[in-house]
C-alpha cells in the first residue's frame, strides 16, 4: 500500500510539474519523490517507466482528442508511421525512457548507504 499511495504521488507530482509548469520539469519530479521512496536503482527504473508512459500518454490522449487525432496522424505520415495512436504510444515510450533515467538517477544520488555515512 506505501509502493501505491508514492506511485500516485509521483504521478500527480509529474502531471502538476508538467501542466502547470514547463513540460521538462516532470522529469525532475523523481527527485522530489525519491527522498521519501526509496527503493533499488533497478526498481526505480521500472516504476520510473511506468509513471513516465502514464504521465505522457494522459496529456497526449487530451490533445489528440481535442484536435480530432489530425495533429497525431500528420506526424504519424511524416514520420511514417501511419497511425495516430501509434504516435501516442512512442510518445509516451520516450517520455517514460526520460522519466526512468530520471528516476535511476535520483536513485543513485539518494542511495541509503551513501546516506548513511
Amino acid at each position: 500500500m506505501k509502493h501505491l499511495i508514492a506511485i500516485v504521488l509521483w504521478i500527480l507530482a509529474t502531471l502538476i510539474l508538467s501542466i502547470w509548469g514547463h513540460w521538462i520539469l516532470g522529469l525532475f519530479s523523481s527527485l522530489l519523490i525519491r527522498p521519501f521512496y526509496r527503493v533499488s536503482p533497478g526498481r526505480a527504473i521500472l516504476t520510473g517507466l511506468g509513471v513516465g508512459m502514464i504521465c505522457w500518454a494522459i496529456p497526449a490522449i487530451l490533445i489528440n482528442q481535442a484536435n480530432d487525432g489530425v495533429l497525431a496522424g500528420m506526424i504519424g505520415n511524416l514520420l511514417t508511421i501511419g497511425s495516430a495512436n501509434a504516435v501516442i504510444v512512442i510518445t509516451s515510450l520516450l517520455g517514460g525512457i526520460g522519466l526512468s533515467l530520471s528516476a535511476w538517477l535520483s536513485a543513485m544520488i539518494f542511495r541509503q548507504d551513501i546516506l548513511l555515512h
